[in-house]
């Protein structure tokens, strides 16, 4: 008898759609372990270029006051600031010699207005989620900066804002911290030490964020909000000047526009703070460059932006 050939069985070669799906599954679920592995790296990466820059930002300071012999002021009678003195010493003399005392910040196309717009990298927090140019104030394309200088603790920004006890007016002659107006800061007289007291720190700045009148803007070319003659009732001042724009205090917690969402908006505006988690970049007075915790305390906080305060803190 005849037996026909037992048939071969053909193996399968493709997957399941139970498989397939399985296999989706678990990349999935490996992407959701990895993913905020990678976010991490990429903001301790962004945070070590943030210090970078602040860094650079004190060592200029040094050479300004190895040139002079004391430190830039935080604004002038011009609305010229610290970070205006600066560029010289940041390879930015070309922006440097652009800018005209006495000529208006706000005229479209003028010489003030093209340097407020001049994007300058050192001056910026790679962490911002900010873009480069803003309408602000009627000065068209300014380039806000996440760096402010110091005017030490006591400082309660704009003058419209809350009376704090124990607060002072950004129009006093004498703050406790390093910058403020006309300033000519020398560092003897940083008597509380170099190594203890923070020169630059970080801020959250925001310019589209209003409260009770006042804006997180923050900027590192001149204004013509912070003149000194704000300050100056016998010309008219009003005291009410936008220091904070280029100088923060320490009176309150870092942040206080995320941690104290109840506060009155100029105390807001005038505290420093970071787009980083826990914390933000200071410049030490040494020439060293620390990362403040935000679970620091407020009294050492405090301690830490004072220069002649005779307290014993620092940020070990």
């Amino acid at each position: 008898m005849n037996s026909s050939p037992p048939m071969k069985r053909i193996a399968r070669t493709g997957f399941t759609l139970v498989e397939l799906l399985v296999v989706i599954a678990i990349i999935g679920i490996l992407i959701g372990m990895l993913l905020p592995a990678v976010q991490q790296v990429r903001e301790a990466a962004r945070r070590i270029q943030c210090a970078n820059h602040i860094r650079q930002l004190g060592l200029s300071l040094h050479n300004y006051e190895s040139s002079h012999q004391h430190l830039p002021y935080g604004w002038d009678n011009d609305g010229f600031t610290w970070g205006i003195e600066l560029l010289p010493f940041i390879e930015q003399q070309n922006v440097h010699k652009m800018l005209q005392r006495g000529a208006s910040w706000t005229t479209d196309g003028s010489a003030n207005e093209l340097a407020a717009g001049t994007v300058i990298p050192i001056t910026r927090c790679p962490s911002s989620p900010l873009g480069d140019h803003y309408d602000h104030n009627s000065v068209e394309g300014r380039v806000p900066s996440e760096y402010r200088a110091s005017i030490g603790s006591l400082v309660r920004g704009d003058d419209s804002g809350p009376n704090l006890p124990g607060s002072i007016s950004a129009c006093s002659n004498n703050p406790d911290g390093v910058f403020w107006g006309n300033s000519e800061t020398r560092f003897a007289s940083v008597t509380d030490g170099l190594s203890n007291t923070v020169f630059l720190a970080e801020s959250r700045t925001d310019p589209t964020f209003n409260k009770n009148g006042n804006s997180t803007d923050h900027w590192f070319i001149g204004s013509p909000d912070i003149r000194r003659n704000h300050c100056d009732s016998a010309n008219g001042g009003t005291g009410q000047g936008d220091f904070s724009e280029v100088v923060g205090s320490a009176l309150v917690a870092m942040n206080a526009r995320v941690n104290q969402p109840t506060i009155h908006g100029a105390l807001m505006e005038i505290s420093f703070g970071s787009y980083h988690n826990s914390g933000m970049n200071v410049q030490i007075g040494d020439g060293s460059t620390r990362f403040m915790s935000s679970d620091i305390s407020l009294t050492v906080y405090q301690a830490i932006f004072s220069r002649n305060g005779g307290e014993v803190a620092n940020l070990e």
